[in-house]
């Protein structure tokens, strides 16, 4: 039987009402009814519709929310946002994946299990700070700079139904200690290839923009693109800063140095960029398309779905 933990969530949602009732349906909130229900601080009759009350309620910027167990369980909707606390769950990460394949959501994050003295880091808007675990589904995987960012990292991928990835930030098996010193190295660099919708762009988005192939064509020569050139370059995919006229559905990276071209690959193909090389004979080809890394993840990821994300 899975031990029972402490499952601190939240959802962004692009339908509160569908998300909360399958958070529900799915088991992530205490069985039976809430004890309470608020909209906007007023409470509300709980009743077997309690659901649609919340689903109801949240709508025009109001705050909806459900409380068990003396208010130490909630479940609540605001602001495009689904976040909960379950104090008892079950926590096993393969039942979990499956069962967030059965909730509509785009991004997702899980606190921490450990009464850390650390601060980790948030994806921004409601969420609550990184913990042990991330999830992505469908579009949402779009706000990385590639899923292969996700196929490559220090973690646990696991996936589930409905285009849905579970990241496990640390080996859940560890004690306090073990477990910190896993997920912060895996919180630095999963939000070093997280974009938010936040995002301050630090270069200019610059280079010959190609309108039938909707892309942005960059000239490499005599440099080394930084990680901050190519989160931009990713984060332009996702919010098209040079405006719809000219949209961005990839970034080319065009080299005329082989040695440079290939000393940089690995990391531009993680970023999710194409990068083409002219040969001697001046024709122009892509290389990114044929490459594979060699992996040296850790032992306990083995055996994970982590190369499902490497297309």
């Amino acid at each position: 039987m899975a031990e029972r933990r402490k499952l601190v969530y939240c959802f962004d949602s692009q339908d509160m009402g569908r998300t909360a009732e399958a958070i529900v349906e799915q088991g992530l909130t205490p069985v039976g009814r809430p004890e309470e229900i608020e909209i906007d601080l007023k409470e509300k009759t709980v009743d077997d519709d309690w659901v649609t009350t919340l689903a109801t309620g949240s709508g025009k910027g109001k705050k909806a929310s459900a409380t068990w167990n003396g208010m130490m369980d909630t479940l609540s909707l605001e602001r495009a946002c689904v976040r909960g606390i379950n104090n008892q769950y079950e926590l096993d990460p393969p039942s979990l994946v499956r069962r967030l394949g059965r909730i509509p959501f785009t991004v997702a994050s899980f606190g921490s299990v450990h009464p850390w003295a650390y601060r980790p880091p948030s994806f921004g808007e409601l969420h609550y700070a990184l913990g042990w675990g991330c999830a992505f589904q469908g579009a949402g995987h779009g706000r990385l700079v590639s899923r292969r960012w996700l196929g490559t990292g220090p973690w646990r991928v696991l996936r589930g139904p409905s285009d849905t990835t579970l990241v496990e930030l640390h080996d859940l098996s560890l004690g306090m200690a073990e477990a910190l010193a896993q997920a912060q190295a895996s919180h630095a660099e999963l939000m070093a290839g997280f974009i938010t919708f936040a995002h301050k762009f630090q270069n200019a988005i610059e280079g010959l923009h190609k309108g039938a192939d909707r892309a942005l064509v960059i000239t490499v020569h005599g440099r080394v693109v930084s990680a901050g050139e190519l989160l931009d370059a990713a984060a332009a995919r996702l919010l098209q800063p040079l405006g719809a006229d000219r949209p961005i559905d990839k970034v080319v990276y065009v080299f005329v140095d082989r040695a440079a071209a290939e000393a940089q690959l690995p990391t531009m193909w993680r970023y999710g960029h194409h990068v083409h090389l002219i040969g001697d004979d001046g024709v122009e080809r892509r290389i990114d398309d044929t490459y594979m890394p060699r992996l040296q993840r850790p032992e306990w990821t083995r055996g994970d779905a982590g190369k499902e994300l490497l297309a």
